[in-house]
């Protein structure tokens, strides 16, 4: 394991591009990683209020039920 991390990084300072690609590459997808659970906790958000907004009306529509 130690020798092929040494190879890997040998291989990554004999090209920088390459270096520079993988680096482009991870922070990329920390990006995306960090949008999507951005995302995911505005939906569940979004979830949350529609529930308390359903719970809601359906107290007000029972209310006006038993009222007449």
């Amino acid at each position: 394991m130690l020798r092929t991390t040494r190879a890997i990084v040998a291989s990554l300072q004999a090209q920088p591009l390459a270096l520079a690609l993988v680096l482009l590459n991870v922070l990329f997808l920390a990006g995306f990683m960090l949008m999507l659970r951005e995302i995911s906790a505005s939906a569940q958000r979004r979830d949350e209020v529609m529930m308390r907004l359903a719970e809601r009306c359906a107290a007000k529509d029972e209310g006006r039920k038993t009222s007449h």
